[in-house]
This record gives C-alpha cells, sequence and structure tokens, in this order.
C-alpha cells in the first residue's frame, strides 16, 4: 500500500509533533471530508482514517434525531403520569371555584364534596367554615329584618291606637 505525499492528511501528520489528530479537507473527489490519523505507540504503525464528512454528519443527525423522538416521548410520558397527581390539586381548586361563584350569587347551601390533600383540605375546611358563618349572618340578618318588621309594625299600630285615643278622649 503506497502512501502518497501529497495527501493532505498524511502531509499534516507529517507536519505535526503529534502522534494523533484530525483534519477536514476536500478529498480528491472534491467532497469534503474528514481525516483521523493515530500512532501506535511503541511502534512505527500509523492508521490513516478517510471519510466522508456527509456519511458522519448523517449518522449524527439520525442518533441526534432518535434522541430528539426519545427525550420527547419522555417529556410526553411525564405530563401524562403527572396528571394523575394534578388532578387530586385542580379537582378541588376548580370545585372551591364553582362554590365560591355560588356562593357569591347567594347560595348558602354549597358544600364541597371531593376530598382535598395538604394545603387544599385546609383551605377546604376554611371553605366550609366561611360558609357555615355565611349562614348564620343570613339566619342572623333576617331574624333581625323579621324583628325590625314588628317593631315598625307596632309604632304604625301604637301611632293609630294613639289617633284612635286622642279622638275619643274628649278635650279639656
Amino acid at each position: 500500500f503506497p502512501v502518497t505525499i501529497g495527501r493532505p492528511l498524511v502531509q499534516k501528520f507529517i507536519r505535526s509533533p503529534l502522534t494523533r489528530g484530525q483534519l477536514e479537507f476536500n478529498g480528491s473527489s472534491g467532497r469534503a471530508m474528514f481525516g483521523f490519523y493515530y500512532e501506535i505507540p511503541k511502534t512505527n504503525i500509523v492508521m490513516f482514517s478517510e471519510v466522508e464528512k456527509r456519511a458522519i454528519i448523517s449518522s449524527i443527525y439520525r442518533v441526534l434525531s432518535r434522541f430528539i423522538l426519545v427525550l420527547a416521548g419522555i417529556i410526553v410520558a411525564t405530563l401524562l403520569v403527572m396528571q394523575l397527581p394534578l388532578r387530586k390539586v385542580t379537582g378541588p381548586l376548580r370545585e372551591m371555584t364553582n362554590l365560591a361563584l355560588r356562593l357569591g350569587q347567594g347560595d348558602f347551601s354549597v358544600r364541597m364534596a371531593s376530598e382535598a390533600y395538604g394545603e387544599l383540605r385546609i383551605l377546604s375546611k376554611a371553605f366550609s367554615t366561611m360558609t357555615e358563618n355565611l349562614i348564620e349572618r343570613d339566619e342572623s340578618i333576617r331574624r333581625l329584618m323579621v324583628e325590625h318588621d314588628l317593631k315598625v309594625r307596632m309604632e304604625v299600630e301604637l301611632e293609630i291606637d294613639r289617633k284612635i285615643q286622642g279622638n275619643l278622649l274628649p278635650e279639656e
């Protein structure tokens, strides 16, 4: 196997004090090439390898595309697996939001149906306590309004009674 001195890879090996290296160059066909050389220690043997850049790049792209597909699969699988625990959080939050809207419209009969965990359980209990307090306040307001209506009616009746008595009693 004759070694041609005009080859770029061989020229780099001859000029370099290193025992291994690489070079990118245009081959005799005009195509971009990668060349590698390695001198086997304690011998006079040097290995040279020339490969088209396109062949190396295409294998890198294949590996990269597989890596991206695997990574995308892992991300999708992770998102799907995370949906289960997230539903334990988002479900009670969604329910509390709907109950708060109903509560704001005056429906004090709302109650949490689902069981929450952690801080959501504390928030859920606080929500239930708030609802019970609003019911008590609403009943108290109704009682006060009934009492007020009775008091006003009694005052009106007393005023009518005074006028009637005033008309029945002779004036002096």
